[in-house]
């Protein structure tokens, strides 16, 4: 017979896959967005280097975007999987007061991916907020844990560190961020 924590966990993490499916569902959208705004800004006039690197990032993503829709799919469906309690954290700092040695170009990817959480946040901060509280509320939390896939810098990082992974560029990322 479960508990009922056990029962307020499930529902927890229930409200974690649907979120994961929706999002996942929403991908498409998001690739169409995206595919769009790189063929409205094609042609616009320009330097001629930013003509090429319009042109490039369209080129790109229509070779990349498959790949960006799948395993950005496939990151969100990790973000369910349990984390043992020694794995190492995502975040820029894994231990609050720590310094690291960051990849380059780790503190670009991490902006690019702060400014699609604030623009997240914009759309639906009401909705994101409510659910979050719910599941505080559920497993007895006062914040939500880092690398939780409910919180919009986590969404965010995936689908930037995705694009990238799929050799697309940040430049790209600039061009398509708004939409």
């Amino acid at each position: 017979m479960a508990t009922s924590d056990q029962h307020v966990s499930s529902l927890a993490k229930q409200a974690r896959e649907l979120f994961v499916v929706h999002v996942g569902r929403v991908m498409p959208e998001l690739v169409k967005a995206c595919e769009t705004r790189l063929a409205a800004i094609l042609d616009q006039a320009g330097p001629a280097r930013e003509m090429q690197e319009r042109r490039d990032a369209w080129m790109a993503f229509q070779k990349c975007q498959g790949n960006w829709l799948n395993q950005s799919r496939k990151a969100f469906q990790r973000t369910l999987l349990p984390r043992p309690s020694g794995a190492p954290n995502t975040g820029l700092l894994s231990m609050p007061g720590r310094l690291e040695l960051l990849a380059e170009g780790a503190i670009d990817d991490q902006i690019l991916a702060s400014r699609l959480a604030m623009r997240i946040l914009e759309l639906v901060s009401t909705d994101l907020n409510e659910l979050r509280l719910r599941i505080q509320h559920l497993e007895k939390r006062q914040e939500l844990p880092r690398g939780d896939v409910l919180l919009p810098d986590v969404v965010s990082r995936i689908l930037v560190d995705q694009w990238l992974d799929v050799q697309m560029t940040r430049e790209g990322w600039l061009l398509i961020q708004d939409a």
